[in-house]
């Protein structure tokens, strides 16, 4: 006899597992965000606004946490019932089916020997013989409903940690830069891990379709700094830096080397800038501040002329020239100089010379992290895994019982109801207990 206390455990335990509870926690979590968010976001408030109701708004957080405890519930609920199915003897002890699928011959050795030549798990009764084949395969269901609540918990946990970062880098340079406040980044740096505040970007490829605006490829390569390890990724294939975090590329850019030169030839400034001089034919300005110039640039990758004009044949980097401008920064606007050169070909300006070294590129690179994605994955697994069984693999039930002079045959495929599924297995079933009884399948 149950306590007062194991049946009020179980009182709420049956109803915690309810669709009623289910229902009731979906219908208050649509609710609060009909109620609360939507109107928010018609009129226009920021993202992180929104973010920031649905996250920590209490309200919220409780409909989210009363999502993972019920569908816990459920699972573990289900999955007591389908360990119950497992035992033989428990299935074995039905009442008998009041009319057969198939008919066949033989006694119940006969139909004991059959179905265990064919792989079931069978139990032996006076009146019966019961097998179940793929009994793993009962469990497909709890594997799927235990992956729910790691599915909500996941998201849960994404969307309590989530954040990303997205910064340029120029190749050569390492990630620490962004931190150190060098390069222009947006996002939380202080959340940035260790493991991307190590990298040092070492190449960075851009290839495009058939010489139109669209990436065929872009790929890059980053050093770690501890290991001296190079990883690639690419737009289509980002790199996992640890199981919480993962890094992207998501566009690119060209970065000038800028060098001031002495009248003797020595190098007396030097400039690396991310500048926008992507796509070609876009003009932008990088400052020489040590000797007050600056210089103007327009960038043709893949240079040519046509009808009279400086144009690019393609957007990919093969016969680079510069259209670069040198400026007084201060008068301002006071042109020193202006010509079409090659990289590494310089321009005279007051006794000295600038040129373009080296064309280098940047990414523009954004790292995410979320506490989630471990959980979102297990949950994916499971939830496919069950699936897969259940639809792939299901449990085929037969039971074979004294009828008539003869013996009746009833087969039953898990997820598949209707007479239909189990009708080829009872026939299949019935012919290989007739064969066994009659010798000739007693070696197969």
């Amino acid at each position: 006899m149950r306590t007062p206390v194991r049946r009020a455990l179980s009182l709420f335990l049956d109803a915690m597992s309810s669709r009623v509870a289910s229902f009731w926690v979906i219908g208050a979590w649509i609710a609060l965000a009909l109620v609360w968010l939507v109107p928010f976001q018609l009129t226009g408030q920021p993202e992180a606004t929104l973010r920031g109701i649905g996250n920590d708004w209490l309200p919220f957080r409780a409909a989210h946490w009363a999502l993972v405890a019920t569908s816990a519930v459920c699972g573990l609920a289900r999955l007591g019932k389908d360990l119950g199915r497992l035992r033989l003897k428990r299935s074995a002890g039905r009442p008998l089916p009041l009319e057969p699928m198939d008919s066949c011959v033989g006694d119940l050795e006969a139909a004991q020997a059959a179905l265990g030549r064919m792989g079931f798990a069978v139990s032996r009764l006076e009146d019966r013989v019961t097998g179940v084949q793929r009994r793993w395969s009962l469990l497909s269901g709890s594997l799927f409903h235990l992956g729910v609540p790691l599915l909500a918990a996941g998201l849960v946990a994404h969307a309590a940690t989530a954040g990303s970062i997205q910064f340029r880098l120029i190749e050569g340079q390492s990630s620490d830069v962004p931190l150190a406040g060098l390069a222009a980044g947006e996002g939380d740096w202080e959340a940035l891990p260790s493991s991307a505040a190590s990298l040092t970007l070492e190449t960075l490829e851009p290839s495009f379709f058939q010489d139109v605006l669209l990436f065929e490829r872009l790929a890059a390569t980053v050093v770690e700094e501890g290991t001296g390890r190079t990883r690639g990724f690419s737009l289509s294939s980002p790199l996992w830096l640890d199981p919480f975090t993962l890094m992207s590329v998501q566009d690119f850019g060209y970065a000038p080397r800028i060098q001031l030169l002495s009248p003797s030839g020595e190098v007396v400034e030097e400039v690396i800038a991310a500048a926008a001089l992507f796509p070609p034919g876009s003009l932008d300005r990088v400052r020489l501040p040590g000797h007050g110039y600056t210089v103007s640039m327009v960038v043709y990758p893949d240079h040519a002329r046509m009808g009279g004009r400086d144009v690019s044949a393609s957007y990919n980097l093969r016969n680079p020239k510069v259209l670069m401008g040198v400026e007084r920064t201060f008068p301002s606007g006071v042109v020193e100089g202006r010509r079409l050169v090659s990289v590494g070909e310089t321009l005279g300006v007051s006794g000295m010379d600038v040129r373009v070294a080296e064309m280098r590129r940047f990414g523009v690179l954004r790292v995410w992290r979320s506490y989630g994605w471990p959980l979102l994955a297990l949950a994916g697994v499971m939830m496919t895994a069950g699936l897969g069984c259940r639809t792939l693999l299901p449990a085929r039930h037969v039971v074979v019982w004294r009828h008539g002079e003869g013996l009746g045959v009833l087969a039953r495929v898990d997820g598949r109801p209707g007479r239909a599924a189990g009708l080829p297995l009872a026939r299949e079933v019935g012919r290989r207990i007739s064969d066994g009884a009659s010798g000739k399948g007693a070696g197969t």
